[in-house]
């Protein structure tokens, strides 16, 4: 069981995010990084991403597979309708977002959780707005 109140965040193991989880640990919560792989990812940089949630402290780091997600929600439709911002540019860039922020469910407890949920049950502290 986490003792600690737990936040999940988004994490791409860059700088902002790296970050992001020191602070929120300094400000007393444990930390559950997810990143949502919408086809941008190979496995090397998926296990990158990984060793640098741990390094920064993270209690779990959650690699999820939104790949058939956006290609069934977005992509598809986009292709199928030739959509292009100035007849050149795929308007389909930027879509995958909605995916990426959806993996995060929360789960009733903090037991076994299925697969691809983070444990963070009613004990997510929300950041405050001006932070």
């Amino acid at each position: 069981r986490i003792e600690m109140p737990v936040a999940a965040l988004a994490f791409s193991g860059g700088l902002d995010t790296s970050y992001a989880v020191l602070a929120l640990r300094r400000e007393g919560l444990d930390v559950v990084t997810v990143t949502a792989d919408t086809g941008g990812f190979t496995p090397t940089d998926l296990e990158t991403i990984r060793e640098r949630a741990e390094a920064v402290g993270a209690i779990r780091h959650v690699a999820v597979d939104a790949r058939q997600e956006v290609y069934d929600r977005f992509f598809a439709n986009l292709i199928r309708g030739n959509v292009l911002r100035g007849g050149v540019y795929p308007v389909a860039v930027g879509a995958e977002r909605f995916v990426q922020a959806r993996p995060v469910r929360p789960s009733p407890d903090d037991g076994d959780v299925p697969s691809g949920d983070v444990p963070i049950g009613r004990r997510l502290t929300p950041l405050p707005r001006d932070a």
